[in-house]
């Protein structure tokens, strides 16, 4: 069986790649081999045994949260295999097999090499117990992910349940907008040695004990490396069952049905399309999940500035969470799909439909960032931020309600229809490379709509001129309304124009026949992904902060350029590691566009 499935997913992963999808992959690729270089860069240094076990929980990390994001690998998905009498636990031992045919579990297997570099420099004997503990800490890695992925969608069928996925991004966005804080925080610390409850904490957990095993090898220790190898034996069996048992759960035929409920009608069209915007919020998982990744994003930035003796920010929370709605939790039309045509068949309703959305968003968003400005203010009780949240919100709102109704219509992001839709991200039609170019303009935009506002604000302040401070919540106001009024009025003419090609471009998303031309239109936005992530790694990341290690700028001018952040031995390294990975995604967006530009001429 697991022959046979390793075969069929080397066919499917041959068949499936060309274009903009193989430029991504050798792009990350690049990205992991860079990871996984750095990794034995580690496991090759002296008394590497704790950072190893960081590094080795750092990659389950990525494992369990990569899923979440992207779907996960949907070349071999169980329900394709749910007809067949193959029992779960040779179904589960089957998928486990081929798990390893793919780019990041050859990426993973590289970056585990440095257990078995550390074990070499120990000594022969801890070398040789290296190379079953990685392979063993490898398979917990893959099985862990497996049931965790597989867990968290049966568990975010439910209220509670949908908040832990949630939370896990809302973190791995705010880490990443603070990478450059955290890295110069955590960075010198990491290479010093530990405390001792610390060293001995990564090294219990289950992602250090390959390493504890090659330590315990090394110090004589043969009781704590059989325990500890055999401890990673019934852990990984232990996974294989729970996998098993959930496949069973989740193949098994659902009898529930569809719970109909009555609602209230509404008094007019412009009512019923703020109520339904509302349900839809709060019923749709992906508009839900988007809502709550704003949320939990702003709760962990303000979080992570305050560990680094920056609370005042909690102040702005709300701003934040405004902000971070309007990044995430747009695009109105592409997110109920073909329902589009509904509000067709009755002409003259574009303005009604559209001035409801905004109306139903900036409830919403109004909502969560009045309710988390007032927290925020008691918890900071800084009086000085008072005026920059007063101007800044309505500013934002309207800000926000303009730019997402013109995005919904002019660049909406195909994705299924609602009812097509399960908790997994692969199954929503989404392109991840245009999700995120969308909201990373998003994001620039929304902060430029508040700028006139707290602009306002910051010149009361310089002046000591209390009403010019005061004066910028009207500022704000003003442009909020502005903004709203001119972005619904531009949304409405497009869609009144363009309502037709719009629904084309929507049902695209899930025609088959539709499926090469999406596919031609797709690559266009990972190539302005790959081009601004290749210049942001390669310029920002990396040759401009070689050239200031070359001229000997120390720490200043450091900017958010990580690598001048990091240790003065690690600053080359790292800098001249980002300029490889901006260069290799510059190539695959150059080889990307060619690409494209020849099947175009075809």
């Amino acid at each position: 069986m697991v022959g046979v499935l390793i075969r069929l997913k080397l066919d499917v992963l041959r068949r499936s790649y060309g274009g903009g999808r193989s430029a991504l992959t050798i792009a990350g690729a690049t990205v992991g081999l860079v990871l996984a270089g750095a990794t034995l860069i580690v496991g090759s240094r002296d008394a590497a045994g704790d950072v190893l076990c960081l590094a080795f929980a750092m990659w389950t990390v990525g494992w369990i949260v990569g899923p979440m994001v992207t779907g996960g690998d949907t070349s071999l998905r169980p329900q394709y295999f749910a007809l067949l009498p193959i029992p779960m636990r040779r179904l589960a031992t089957g998928l486990f097999g081929a798990a390893f045919v793919g780019v990041p579990a050859v990426v993973t297997l590289a970056a585990f090499g440095a257990l078995v570099l550390h074990g070499f420099r120990l000594g022969f004997g801890p070398g040789l117990v290296a190379i079953p503990a990685a392979l063993l800490q490898l398979a917990v890695v893959v099985l862990l992910s497996k049931l965790l992925s597989g867990g968290i969608a049966e568990i975010e069928k439910t209220r509670p349940g949908r908040e832990i996925p949630a939370a896990v991004l809302g973190f791995a966005v705010s880490f990443m907008i603070l990478g450059p804080l955290a890295l110069s925080i955590l960075g010198p610390r990491i290479v010093q040695p530990w405390p001792r409850p610390l060293a001995l904490l990564v090294h219990w957990l289950p992602t250090g004990w390959a390493t504890s095993a090659v330590d315990g090898a090394a110090d004589g220790g043969v009781l704590v490396t059989i325990s500890a190898l055999g401890g990673l034996v019934v852990l990984a069996a232990g996974l294989l069952f729970g996998w098993a048992r959930l496949l069973r759960r989740t193949l098994a035929p659902s009898a529930r049905g569809l719970a109909v409920h009555a609602g209230r009608p509404a008094g007019s069209g412009f009512a019923a399309v703020v109520g339904k915007e509302l349900h839809s919020y709060a019923r749709d998982t992906l508009r839900g999940r988007l809502v709550r990744m704003a949320f939990w994003t702003s709760v962990f930035v303000c979080l992570l500035t305050s560990v680094a003796h920056a609370g005042f920010v909690v102040a702005f929370i709300g701003l934040l969470a405004v902000v971070f709605m309007t990044m995430l939790a747009g695009n109105w039309y592409g997110a109920d799909g073909t329902a589009l045509w509904l509000g067709m068949m009755v002409p003259g309703t574009e303005r009604t439909d559209l001035r409801g959305r905004q109306v139903a968003w900036v409830v919403l968003a109004g909502s969560l960032g009045v309710s988390l400005s007032i927290v925020g203010g008691l918890i900071a009780r800084q009086a000085w931020t008072i005026p920059y949240v007063l101007a800044g919100l309505p500013a934002l709102l309207g800000g926000g309600a303009g730019l997402l109704a013109v995005f919904s219509v002019a660049a909406p992001i195909v994705k299924a229809d609602p009812h097509r839709r399960t908790t997994n991200p692969a199954d929503s039609g989404t392109s991840v490379g245009g999700q995120i170019v969308q909201a990373q303009v998003l994001l620039y935009l929304a902060v430029v709509s508040a700028l006139p506002a707290l602009g306002t604000v910051l010149a009361g302040s310089l002046t000591h001129s209390g009403a010019l401070s005061w004066a910028g919540a009207g500022v704000g106001v003003l442009t909020g309304t502005l903004l709203a009024w001119i972005g619904g009025l531009f949304a409405t003419g497009q869609l009144r124009r363009r309502g037709p090609e719009l629904l084309t471009r929507l049902r695209k998303g899930i025609t088959p026949a539709a499926a090469p031309k999406v596919a031609a239109q797709e690559p266009r936005h990972r190539l302005i992904f790959l081009w601004l992530s290749g210049g942001f790694f390669g310029l920002c990341q990396g040759l401009l902060p070689l050239v200031s290690i070359a001229r000997g700028a120390g720490t200043n001018g450091r900017f958010w350029y990580v690598p001048l952040y990091l240790p003065a031995p690690l600053q080359l390294p790292f800098a001249s590691t980002f300029l490889l990975v901006g260069t290799a995604l510059i190539a695959g967006a150059a080889y990307a566009t060619w690409a494209r530009r020849n099947a175009k001429s075809r």
